[in-house]
């Protein structure tokens, strides 16, 4: 998760608060020389972005000067604060936090336990607590710092109102809204009166946006509108054009999300106004004013939020038109060539992206994977699809150089790459690329789900729920006969149905709950290499600061060995860690079927068409009911059930029928439900009549027992349910089975256990 601001701040004051140490010898002039050296290759690693490396050049001088001048040095101790906040923003957060409560260690001793520096110390460490979402240890050293900060500043003081946000922030993030309301609240009191002393309300912003946005997801509506329009009112006063377009945009961005349009409508149309205010003012008497493209950028990218491409075409024309050209681009192409294709003109499209990676090329390397998926799609929807696989070709091949084959953008490349392939009749070729894509996207949802809160997981099925509607499309618009396709669409349901459920039972704060300090120790090793993969995955051999991608793989390589070995430590230790990270594989499920039965994977998903244009504001086709049906061996098959709103008014109406004794039309309604769903599953069960049904969306609330079919007979008479959440339950039982040496019954659960 994003770090708060006041971490910045304490890592600066942390390394101040080191410099203060005392004084040792000097270094001899060989040892300066090498720590001039090893400090220009510092310099030269961070501008380049390349943090991995970077850290290990400071680490390098630290241990250097720390050699030289001694560990109490102030050099010493300064180079040591660069080193642990290298290592934090790297992801080695073991190695990081060592250093870190050495540092905090060495201020308490000097500066006391309660002091300003002391404060700075421990906000500094924070940051490892933050980045790994482990807030039960974090409580106490926000408690902590909070405590300090109240003594020595005060309790009127703006740094006590500051640290009362970041408490909040704590709380907040553990879903704890009532405890982040009362904490804002607080602080909004302190800045409030603060704010009237100086009169200088500005500062009542961040507090106000933070404390509406508590009472908005608690349903406070009204209490969470009063405070959004105080904040609009503050940023109506602003002189920076930024600062009130940004908070108006920002709080109609809640109120659309919201479901309240009425609200959101007007402070979108102001925020236009402000915008077009402020370019007509600029265009009459400062045409070449820097700020000019920036607000008509700012002002199309509104126009593109609410679906008007040819505002934003109108608008970005402009922006490209006054912006100063560099290499002959503007750098606002690429947004323009998005609109384009939204109006239905990829050839245009195609041509200012082409200008655009033209200009950029003559400045860095990365055009190709800037540019390249976009031109990609754009050159497929043109219908040139030999030109499109040659740029997506290019596309990837830069990806993985730069920044390696496992990295989340190679997998959305070879998506598109699919699509071409799939629009040109290569059938086979895009189920490979579509394959090979969906297996980088279940290992970047594995690291996902082992760190982050259940809502943080929401959100990121929310946003890539498109993967698994892709799988199913894919198979039912071009490979309805293809085995494989069929394997690949369910393998995907089963790696997604019900997952955030899985990650929340299997949270790593719980399983650290129940492990011993030791094992503890353990977990954050883990924890930590994991992160280190995450990051260095997504930051790409340039991170490293080596110029041969052989030492970028090699160390990709070391840290997935050490993972792989500490995952194996954790799996001995907590039954709970082997359920949520053994691997999803469908002949693993299909092995714990019995012979005699059949598993029906259910799912309620979004069609999509591959042919659809482009669009600001898609308008998907309706929902849909669809069953993969498969047995303990063989292919499964996909059977269409149909329109999902009919079969939810089916099952309401059901329902309704069987709830109320006075209803006789039950049986009629039951058979009716039957015909829309199982009817058209029979004839794919091979006889079987022991069925694993594990249903989706409103045909959870079914009991498929009370169905009648065609002869209006009950289906307990011809058949078992079994209802898993998932076929995925399957490999828990055989988890349950190995630690238990027996059989397992699905009945009266102790849900404390």
């Amino acid at each position: 998760m994003r770090l708060p601001a006041f971490h910045v701040v304490a890592v600066i004051a942390c390394a101040a608060t080191a410099a203060q140490a005392a004084p040792a010898r000097e270094p001899t002039p060989a040892q300066k020389a090498e720590l001039d050296k090893l400090d220009k290759e510092l310099r030269e690693l961070q501008i380049k972005a390349a943090y991995f490396g970077a850290s290990k050049i400071a680490c390098k001088a630290y241990r250097l000067q720390r050699d030289a001048t001694g560990e109490d040095s102030r050099q010493a101790q300064q180079r040591k604060s660069v080193c642990a906040n290298l290592l934090s923003g790297g992801g080695e957060y073991a190695e990081a936090l060592t250093l870190f409560q050495e540092l905090l260690a060495t201020t308490e001793r000097e500066k006391g336990p309660e002091s300003h520096e002391t404060a700075y110390a421990l906000m500094a460490m924070t940051g490892v607590y933050w980045a790994q979402n482990r807030y039960d240890e974090l409580e106490p050293i926000v408690h902590r710092i909070v405590a300090i900060t109240k003594k020595v500043d005060g309790e009127q003081s703006q740094g006590y109102a500051q640290q009362l946000m970041t408490e909040g922030a704590l709380y907040y993030a553990r879903n704890e809204y009532s405890s982040a309301q009362r904490l804002y609240e607080e602080s909004l009191r302190l800045h409030e009166k603060l704010a009237a002393a100086s009169k200088d309300d500005s500062s009542l912003l961040g507090p106000l946006q933070m404390l509406a946005n508590v009472y908005w997801q608690t349903n406070q509506r009204p209490k969470a509108i009063a405070l959004y329009d105080r904040s609009i009112a503050i940023a109506e006063k602003s002189k920076l054009v930024q600062t009130r377009a940004g908070i108006m945009w920002g709080v109609s961005g809640v109120y659309s999300y919201g479901g309240r349009e009425d609200l959101a409508a007007p402070l979108m149309k102001r925020v236009i106004e402000i915008y077009e205010q402020e370019i007509s003012r600029l265009e009459k008497t400062k045409p070449d004013d820097a700020m000019l493209p920036m607000y008509l950028g700012s002002l199309a990218m509104i126009h593109r939020q609410n679906g008007d491409a040819a505002a934003a075409d109108k608008v970005l024309t402009r922006a490209v038109a006054v912006a100063p050209k560099r290499n002959g681009a503007s750098g606002w192409e690429a947004a323009l060539a998005e609109v384009k294709r939204a109006e239905g003109k990829p050839k245009e499209a195609v041509a200012l992206l082409e200008q655009a990676k033209t200009a950029l090329a003559k400045t860095t390397p990365l055009a190709a994977i800037t540019y390249g998926w976009q031109m990609g799609d754009a050159l497929r929807e043109e219908g040139d699809y030999r030109r499109a696989e040659k740029v997506l070709d290019e596309h990837r091949a830069a990806i993985a150089k730069y920044f390696g084959t496992r990295h989340p953008m190679y997998g959305l490349s070879l998506l598109s790459l699919s699509k071409v392939y799939a629009a040109a009749g290569k059938i086979p070729q895009a189920e490979r690329a579509l394959t090979e894509s969906l297996d980088l996207a279940e290992k970047d949802l594995a690291l996902a789900l082992r760190t982050g809160t259940e809502s943080d997981h929401a959100v990121y099925f929310a946003r890539n729920n498109y993967q698994l509607d892709t799988a199913i499309s894919f198979e039912l618009h071009y490979a309805p006969r293809s085995p494989s396709a069929a394997r690949l669409g369910l393998t995907t349901l089963l790696r997604r149905k019900g997952r955030v459920l899985d990650a929340a039972a299997g949270a790593m704060a719980t399983i650290r709950s129940k492990l011993s300090p030791e094992d503890k120790k353990l977990l954050d090793e883990l924890a930590s290499a994991r992160a280190q993969l995450a990051k260095l995955t997504v930051a790409g051999p340039t991170a490293t600061g080596q110029s041969d991608d052989a030492d970028y793989a090699k160390e990709i390589a070391l840290l997935e060995d050490r993972i792989q070995r500490l995952e194996v430590e954790v799996s001995k230790k907590s039954a709970a860690y082997r359920l949520v990270s053994q691997p999803i594989d469908l002949a693993a499920v299909q092995k714990m079927i019995p012979a005699d039965a059949r598993l029906i994977e259910m799912v309620n998903y979004q069609p999509l068409d591959p042919k659809a244009r482009y669009s600001l504001k898609p308008k998907y086709p309706p929902r849909r009911y669809a069953a993969y049906v498969t047995g303990s061996k063989g292919d499964p098959t996909l059977v269409e059930l149909g329109d999902a709103k009919t079969i939810d008014q089916a099952v309401e109406k059901f329902r309704k029928a069987v709830s109320d004794p006075d209803n006789d039309g039950a049986v009629d309604l039951g058979r009716a439900l039957y015909d829309l769903t199982l009817a058209k599953i029979v004839p794919h069960l091979g006889g079987a009549t022991n069925l694993l049904i594990a249903p989706d969306g409103a045909l959870n609330l079914v009991p498929f027992a009370a169905l009648a079919d065609e002869k209006r007979q009950f289906l307990i008479k011809k058949y078992t349910f079994t209802y898993p959440t998932s076929g995925r339950d399957l490999l828990r039982l055989k988890l349950s089975t190995k630690a238990q040496g027996g059989g397992m019954v699905f009945a009266d659960p102790s849900f404390d256990s």
